[in-house]
């Protein structure tokens, strides 16, 4: 982000902070082969945003707080807001949302790579289909919550995609028919002509913080 994107020039214009941490290829999740001791779920929950929050003039009130990102950033704000609705005022996902778990259930020897390794680190299928990374399903919860009013303010949610985005779009357009079918109200962005790249991400930020309310 900082490298490719004016995303600093961008919060500074608007007064906000951007805070970021590395997670690697990790899908946000701890892993039990893999980078032991570190988990990066409860790292951004329980450590890196309490400790902003103390360090710097930062806000705690839920409306003011925001979990975004692009591609594997997009699940992963996707995971951390419709698990925890209670810390986030919005969610952004550009070019990265949850798959549509039923439908490739039907077929588990079809299922992608990563999601066959999500299965593995959680101890198997039926613990992975009560975990946190199945967020086809708390997406779904959050929708049940909002309903029965134990969330008494919707999540702002923006996602975005390219029409050229081999990887991504078809996933994109799934998961928007799925929030349209819970009654989730969110912003959509489709870039005509862009594919999985940095120009449509700057773009995306730019229109998600716009549309959060967040500009001057």
């Amino acid at each position: 982000w900082i490298r490719w994107t004016n995303i600093e020039r961008f919060a500074d214009q608007h007064d906000f902070a951007v805070v970021m941490f590395s997670a690697g290829n990790s899908d946000y999740y701890a892993w039990p082969d893999a980078a032991l001791g570190y988990d990066p779920y409860r790292f951004l929950l329980d450590e890196l945003m309490p400790l902003a929050q103390q360090w710097f003039p930062l806000s705690t009130k839920r409306e003011e707080n925001f979990v975004a990102g692009l591609s594997m950033g997009g699940y992963g704000a996707c995971l951390y807001g419709f698990n925890n609705p209670e810390r986030f005022g919005g969610v952004g996902a550009f070019s990265g949302v949850p798959f549509d778990l039923p439908n490739l259930l039907k077929d588990p020897s079809q299922l992608p790579d990563r999601m066959q390794n999500h299965i593995k680190a959680t101890g198997g299928l039926d613990a992975y289909l009560a975990s946190p990374l199945n967020v086809w399903q708390k997406t779904r919860d959050y929708a049940e919550a909002l309903e029965r009013g134990d969330i008494e303010k919707p999540m702002q949610l923006y996602l975005s995609c390219g029409d050229k985005d081999d990887l991504m779009y078809e996933p994109f357009k799934t998961y928007k028919a799925y929030l349209e079918d819970l009654g989730l109200e969110a912003t959509y962005e489709v870039g005509k002509g862009y594919a999985h790249e940095w120009d449509f991400w700057e773009i995306s930020f730019k229109s998600m913080v716009k549309a959060f309310g967040l500009t001057k």
